[in-house]
């Protein structure tokens, strides 16, 4: 077995160190700004380039028709007898084929003057679970005899969750197609800022349908990857035990702040890896749970070559259920304020509070150490952990009680 030293570790780090920066792919206003990864917002905006509203142009419809004439799945001439200014799209189409079940929904259905297009929608999920046959019923019910034609639009080429007569478009075909047609139109009608969002959605389509494009190797990284896997396989474990030596230490800082304001409580911990290169560390009083559930603190680090004793930076968060502290969110904020600004504790606020989540909406709070050490977030993950025992948990029971 290799055996790690001081200097082989300094010449794999310099090694990486040298390898040239790979190019980073282009990003978009869609995946940069939020949730686009998500079904619900990526079916949004297909309907609106679809059709959805008179005021945006059907473009995206007219690719897909396109690209389903391309594979043989519309006539031709179908195709050509389309009239695009009576072309819509609707989102969520509900249907109940048996009254004694609860509806369906189809993502999309689109339509025109002489067709009748459904479509489900499916970023990274499976469609094992959706109830094909009540969508081709819906569609019966909608086609008032018109063609109809359906299909799956997915990252992927994946079929064998699917009726067989549900075929797939890639997001990479439909962007091709829709590039292709892009110019022509366009050209005749006056510039809009729909033709800037249209653009920036079609490349969202493209990283969506190429999660891995942007992660290949170069031969040169897989070549040092090969020539030094133990190196580099230790190296990684010594990441992991850098984790996990800091996430035991936080468990005992939030124990013992929480034990100098009388609390015995277990705490359960989980690690996540962000979006924005932070490693997570997450901690979970259960005694917070009692009263706030999912509350919890966070310390996350992450590269910083400004950080005081090496090149890793540390800050401490904060995640409250808005939904149980609506009567005393005003409240807390304050304290919050001035606890930062004064000189009681080793933490000072980074920003103001802010909202976050999904069907849980969370109230964040974000602080930094005043000494930009290890050690200095170990204190202040301690310190805030017992500020916000004692101004909102503690008031949180004493309002409840």
């Amino acid at each position: 077995m290799t055996v790690m030293t001081c200097d082989s570790l300094s010449q794999l780090l310099g090694a990486i160190a040298r390898l040239p920066e790979r190019p980073q792919g282009e990003i978009n206003f869609f995946s940069s700004g939020g949730r686009g990864y998500l079904e619900n917002p990526t079916s949004d905006l297909l309907a609106l380039f679809m059709g959805a509203t008179s005021q945006v142009p059907c473009w995206l419809s007219k690719a897909l028709l396109h690209r389903l004439a391309g594979r043989g799945l519309m006539e031709t001439s179908d195709l050509e007898q389309v009239d695009w200014h009576s072309v819509a799209a609707e989102r969520e189409v509900a249907y109940k084929a048996d009254q004694a079940e609860a509806c369906k929904r189809l993502d999309l259905l689109v339509e025109g003057n002489n067709f009748v297009l459904g479509i489900e929608n499916k970023v990274y999920a499976s469609a094992t679970s959706n109830p094909f046959e009540v969508y081709q019923s819906l569609l019966q019910v909608r086609s008032d005899n018109r063609r109809i034609l359906q299909c799956v639009l997915r990252p992927e080429a994946k079929s064998s969750d699917i009726p067989p007569n549900w075929p797939v478009i890639t997001y990479d075909e439909l962007v091709t197609q829709a590039l292709a047609l892009y110019g022509a139109d366009v050209a005749v009608q006056p510039f809009s800022k729909w033709q800037v969002f249209y653009s920036e959605f079609l490349q969202h389509l493209r990283t969506l349908g190429n999660p891995t494009r942007s992660r290949v190797m170069d031969q040169e990284a897989r070549t040092l990857v090969l020539q030094n896997f133990q190196l580099l396989k230790q190296a990684g474990e010594l990441l992991q035990q850098f984790e996990e030596e800091l996430l035991q230490e936080g468990v005992s800082r939030v124990t013992s702040a929480l034990a100098g304001d009388g609390i015995d409580t277990a705490i359960s911990t989980r690690s996540q890896a962000w979006s924005n290169g932070y490693r997570a560390l997450r901690f979970f009083p259960a005694n917070w749970a009692q009263t706030i559930p999912e509350a919890n603190i966070t310390l996350a680090y992450f590269q910083d070559m400004d950080a005081a004793d090496g090149a890793v930076g540390f800050e401490i968060f904060l995640y409250l259920n808005r939904a149980f502290i609506q009567e005393r969110q005003e409240a807390i904020e304050n304290a919050f304020h001035e606890a930062g600004a004064s000189n009681r504790y080793a933490w000072s606020c980074a920003e103001k509070p802010w909202v976050e989540g999904g069907k849980t909406s969370y109230l964040g709070f974000k602080v930094w150490a005043n000494s930009y050490t290890r050690e200095g977030a170990l204190q202040a993950l301690g310190e805030f952990a017992q500020w916000a025992q004692m101004v909102v948990f503690r008031e949180t029971l004493k309002n409840t009680s």
